[in-house]
């Protein structure tokens, strides 16, 4: 049987002024971009402490309606919490090991979001070219833009000074030599779509960036040649393992006999006289001349017969047969 009861009077309310969803004014949420080309992807560039993340934060601000995705291990750590309290103040063992790990779970972070219609920003330094150019390729189709954070001596030992004094010393002097000897402004190409300098102009820029090369040289730091490789041949996209066969190496294209007598000249068979890796009718002659003859082996029918066997106790039955 069933029971049916009406209820008089208004609902129960949990909370002062609590609303049930159905009885709520819905709004639609924010839509993401309809394609890949509505998105944008700024990749920061500079040396660390230079202030990225400063403009970041001011870009980000100033346009919420890209609901913007920062991909960085500074933002890593604001999210870790340890007992309800900040990672950074809590965390007692060797932070260069930790900030390695975060790097690798932003590598991670980025093989996600490629593909995904989002906005995204990249703050790390990318000052290698290797680096610029594999990040950036991975968003095809996207609208990606690099933005230089380059200051004048002055300005950036002040800015890296207050950050030290903020959160301490993250990067090693040595990482940051190295920076300076690898650092290349990027170029609009065919995996870079604008690039923007927010605080000096591209030739005031490109001056600074010549006295990091001139101070990473005299400090003894050489720059790495595979890193700042530009030719045009890496401007395409990321390469792949061809399993097609108009990727073949120009050898394969040639007739080949595999006849018995090719086989054993090659590789030395049972009536070759000796091939380049040894055969001699399978005796594995040498290429220089033939070896000592072998004595023969008495092999199982060459043994003498040593009688019947003597006879053994008899098996009892198999119960199970």
């Amino acid at each position: 049987y069933t029971v049916d009861e009406e209820l008089d009077g208004e609902e129960a309310s949990i909370l002062p002024g609590y609303v049930f969803i159905c009885h709520a004014t819905l709004v639609p949420g924010p839509a993401r971009p309809a394609t890949v080309a509505d998105c944008e992807v700024i990749l920061m560039v500079g040396m660390p402490g230079s202030g990225k993340t400063y403009w970041v934060k001011q870009h980000v601000s100033a346009h919420p309606e890209r609901r913007y995705y920062v991909l960085s291990t500074a933002t890593l750590f604001d999210r870790m919490k340890v007992d309800c309290k900040p990672f950074r103040a809590s965390y007692e063992g060797r932070w260069d090991a930790m900030v390695s790990k975060c790097a690798k779970c932003v590598l991670k972070l980025l093989e996600i979001a490629k593909g995904r219609k989002r906005n995204f920003i990249l703050d790390q330094t990318n000052v290698y070219p290797s680096a610029q150019r594999r990040k950036l390729r991975e968003f095809d189709g996207y609208r990606r833009v690099a933005v230089v954070i380059v200051t004048d001596d002055d300005t950036y030992r002040d800015r890296q000074k207050r950050r030290e004094e903020l959160d301490g010393k993250e990067v090693p002097d040595g990482a940051i030599v190295d920076m300076k000897a690898n650092f290349a402004l990027p170029e609009k190409c065919s995996w870079l779509d604008d690039v923007i300098f927010p605080e000096l102009s591209g030739e005031a820029a490109a001056a600074i960036v010549d006295g990091y090369h001139r101070e990473a040289r005299a400090a003894g730091v050489a720059r790495d040649s595979h890193r700042r490789d530009r030719s045009a041949d890496n401007d395409g996209p990321p390469n792949k393992r061809h399993r097609s066969s108009d990727k073949r190496h120009p050898r394969d294209d040639r007739r080949r006999d595999f006849s018995r007598g090719d086989r054993e000249d090659r590789w030395g068979g049972s009536t070759g006289s000796g091939g380049r890796w040894g055969g001699g009718a399978g005796r594995g002659a040498s290429r220089w001349g033939p070896r000592e003859p072998r004595p023969p082996s008495n092999t199982r029918f060459d043994r003498p017969w040593q009688g019947p066997a003597p006879p053994t106790a008899p098996q009892p039955p198999n119960r199970y047969e």
